[in-house]
């Protein structure tokens, strides 16, 4: 079976034929700092081989690189940097128009201009110079880490197995609460059960929400909200947001009640 996707480790330390990422107890170059660790395995998840093939080929490049939020930008911008040379690497974390942010698109124009190496990172790619995200040779999106990859990184730390973990463990958990969760002098099943706990209380709080209006706020529906299925008992009825005002709802006719 071939594998598209290899790591930088991989290529410059080869391991035997009978050895490789299909082998779960191979470790390229582990990291034993959870922060840096799930960088490096989330960055390898992301890269193809032909894009891996395209960092490493030297010479003029611009990549521009998602990440799930803010608090990965750092952690990928360093594992970037540890991979290779870069001649500028932008974090994309401020809006466009301050006076530091012209500044950095200028240099990162400049960069490009003479055949640099130019790497962007950002939760908000729009934040980046348009400059590298109108030639980016490469995008890249990186996820939070897989299973396969949160098992990996409990075994760097605490060098036992991650049994039990559950499917989709990092799903909703950002990377600060993963650093929290997976800690050097730990053992693994503490490890797991900090995520599963974790897990947990993402599943019931969303709080990306906290500032939908609730129905009974809302102005304008009339008598479509007489028409609205109450919400279940326990549960709280809220909104989504419009582009119009907050607190506001376009709508068309009441829904109509069958039976």
């Amino acid at each position: 079976m071939t594998d598209d996707k290899k790591t930088l480790d991989d290529l410059f330390n080869s391991p035997p034929d009978d050895e490789g990422r299909d082998n779960p107890d191979y470790d390229p170059a582990p990291s034993l700092d959870t922060r840096g660790g799930i960088a490096q395995l989330c960055l390898d998840e992301a890269l193809t081989r032909k894009a891996l093939n395209r960092l490493m080929r030297g010479g003029p490049l611009a990549v521009v690189a998602i990440v799930p939020s803010l608090a990965w930008v750092d952690a990928i911008k360093a594992e970037f940097r540890r991979r290779t040379g870069w001649d500028k690497a932008i974090v994309g974390a401020r809006k466009k128009g301050s006076l530091g942010d012209l500044d950095e698109a200028r240099q990162c124009a400049d960069a490009l201009s003479r055949g640099g190496r130019v790497v962007g990172i950002s939760n908000a790619p729009t934040n980046l110079p348009a400059s590298l995200l109108a030639s980016a040779d490469l995008t890249i999106t990186i996820r939070p880490p897989s299973d396969r990859a949160l098992r990996r990184q409990i075994r760097w730390v605490t060098g036992q197995h991650a049994r039990g973990l559950p499917a989709g463990a990092a799903t909703g958990l950002d990377l600060d609460t993963l650093c929290g969760a997976i800690r050097d002098g730990s053992t693994a099943a503490d490890c797991v059960r900090r995520l599963a706990a974790a897990s947990r209380i993402v599943s019931v709080v969303d709080t990306s929400l906290a500032d939908v209006p609730h129905v009974r706020d809302i102005h304008g529906m009339g008598a479509a909200r007489r028409g609205a299925p109450a919400p279940a008992p326990g549960r709280t009825a809220h909104a989504p947001r419009s582009r119009g005002r907050r607190g506001s709802l376009r709508s068309g006719s009441p829904p109509r009640r069958c039976g």
